[in-house]
C-alpha cells in the first residue's frame, strides 16, 4: 500500500490526537519502579493481545511534581496504544478520566485509532521523546503541556517525524491524577541542517533494532 503525502500528514495528526487523549497505564519498564497493580489486556489489531500493569503510581503525588509525572506517563503510552482495538483502548481511557469527562475522552480514542486504523492497514509505530514540560496551577489540579517529537513508522514503507505540544489538565479524584480535558498544538519545530537526509525506512528500523526506552523515561 502506498500512502500519498496527504494521508501521511492526517495520520501523523490522529497519532499525535492518541497520545494525547492518553491512556494511562503504565510503561513496561514501571514494574522495576513500582510494586505492580491490577495489569489490564489490550487487544491488538492483530492476532496477540498486550498486557499492559497499572503501577500504584509510584512518584505521582498530589503535587505539581506528581501532575508532571503522570502527564508524562499518559504521552508515553501512546507507544501500546496504537496497537490496541479502539474498544480496549476507550475501556482504558474511561478508567482513567475524571467522572465527568471519561465517555468524551473513550469517544475521542476509540474514533481516531478508528481512523488510523483504516488510513494504515498495515500497521503503525509510534515511538515518542518528551523534551521539556510546563505546568501551571488550574483551581485545585494543574495544566501540563509537554513539548516533545514523535516518530510514526507506517507499515514498510515510511517513517515520519513529528513535533507537537501538548497540555493536559489534570484533577486530583479517586487518589490518583486524572485526565478531564486536552488541547494540543502543532510545533515549535526546529530547523534541520540543510544537508540532512532522511533515513529509508527499511535502514531507519535495523539501525534501532534492539533499541528500548528503558533507563531513559522517567
Amino acid at each position: 500500500m502506498r500512502l500519498r503525502p496527504r494521508t501521511l500528514i492526517t495520520i501523523a495528526f490522529c497519532a499525535a490526537g492518541v497520545g494525547l487523549v492518553a491512556l494511562a497505564v503504565s510503561n513496561p519498564d514501571d514494574a522495576s519502579r513500582a510494586t505492580a497493580g491490577p495489569t489490564t489486556s489490550l487487544a491488538s489489531s492483530s492476532t496477540t493481545s498486550i498486557v499492559v500493569a497499572q503501577p500504584e503510581h509510584a512518584g505521582e503525588s498530589e503535587t505539581e511534581l506528581g501532575a508532571r509525572r503522570a502527564a508524562v506517563r499518559f504521552l508515553e503510552l501512546t507507544e501500546v496504544v496504537v496497537t490496541a482495538t479502539p474498544d480496549a483502548a476507550a475501556e482504558v481511557q474511561r478508567s482513567i478520566s475524571t467522572t465527568r469527562s471519561a465517555g468524551r475522552l473513550a469517544g475521542e480514542v476509540s474514533h481516531k485509532l478508528e481512523v488510523i486504523q483504516a488510513q494504515a492497514p498495515d500497521g503503525v509505530r509510534v515511538q515518542i521523546a518528551p523534551v521539556a514540560a510546563r505546568s501551571h496551577m488550574r483551581g485545585a489540579g494543574w495544566d501540563v503541556s509537554i513539548w516533545y517529537v514523535q516518530v510514526t513508522q507506517y507499515g514498510s514503507e515510511v517513517a515520519v517525524e513529528h513535533w507537537a505540544t501538548a497540555t493536559y489538565s489534570l484533577v486530583w479524584e479517586s487518589g490518583q491524577w486524572r485526565m478531564d480535558d486536552l488541547t494540543s498544538s502543532a510545533g515549535p519545530i526546529p530547523a534541520r541542517p540543510a544537508n540532512a537526509a532522511a533515513s529509508p525506512v527499511g535502514a531507519y528500523a535495523r539501525a534501532l533494532d534492539g533499541f528500548t526506552d528503558e533507563g531513559i523515561a522517567p
